[in-house]
């Protein structure tokens, strides 16, 4: 009966009440056309809310560096009614709307592994963290992404280089400094179950406690050089 339906009385979107969708595994309740995409009526059989299907994290976030806007979710195609004139143009599909996505640095991860994730993601998991971004920054207008730098001087190097440009379009431009994600040093190695090799690296202009471990087959420039520094090092102190 209604009276053991804990479910909120009003949209978690608008915070208004009225006709709500009610999630059949938590106590959230939504208009359908709050949605993101909205829906064009009440769904049959269960229906789990934005919040129960929201992907979890990969780690624990260390710091969030940018927001940006993302791409909205596809529209929601409209049913014909049964009813309908069969002259009549099918019923336009919902637009979704565009959501805020973040560019996160994992902890225990090195500045190659940062990623971004949703705003309900950060509401979720990282509660507070989101809270103090939010209160800090301006949400209605994303940072440019473009941190200073000298614009002509990046622009000569973007054409001579591809792998900078890269770099820039996947990290530069988000206020990751190039030498983060450049080896200082090898630490140490660990060798997994299936014999894969992984590294210890000190960053440069990063502190030892953000050392971090990679896989022998990443990417980094002049990855290569070190093993074989830290390797002939080893040998020296046997």
């Amino acid at each position: 009966g209604p009276e053991d339906d804990h479910h909120m009385e009003f949209c978690r979107v608008c915070k208004d009440g009225g006709e709500l969708l009610c999630c059949d595994t938590c106590p959230s309740s939504y208009h359908i056309h709050c949605l993101n995409p909205p829906l064009p009526e009440i769904p049959n059989g269960e229906w789990l809310c934005p919040r129960c299907t929201c992907p979890a994290l990969k780690g624990k976030v260390q710091k969030i560096l940018i927001w940006k806007w993302g791409q909205p979710p596809s529209p929601t195609p409209v049913p014909r009614p049964p009813d309908a004139d069969p002259n009549t143009p099918s019923p336009k599909p919902l637009e979704g709307r565009p959501e805020r996505q973040f560019f996160v640095k994992w902890q225990g991860m090195s500045y190659w592994h940062c990623s971004w994730v949703s705003e309900l993601q950060l509401e979720l998991h990282c509660q507070v963290m989101f809270r103090n971004y939010q209160r800090k920054n301006d949400m209605d207008e994303p940072p440019s992404g473009d941190f200073g730098g000298d614009e002509e001087k990046s622009r000569k190097r973007k054409n001579k280089d591809p792998k900078f440009a890269e770099m820039e379009e996947r990290f530069y431009r988000y206020g990751i400094k190039p030498e983060w994600m450049m080896i200082h040093r090898i630490l140490n190695h660990s060798v997994d179950k299936k014999g894969h090799v992984h590294y210890l690296i000190k960053w440069r202009d990063l502190p030892y406690d953000q050392a971090s471990w990679e896989s022998e087959d990443v990417e980094i420039q002049d990855y290569d050089l070190f093993k074989q520094s830290y390797w002939n090092h080893r040998e020296l102190m046997r």
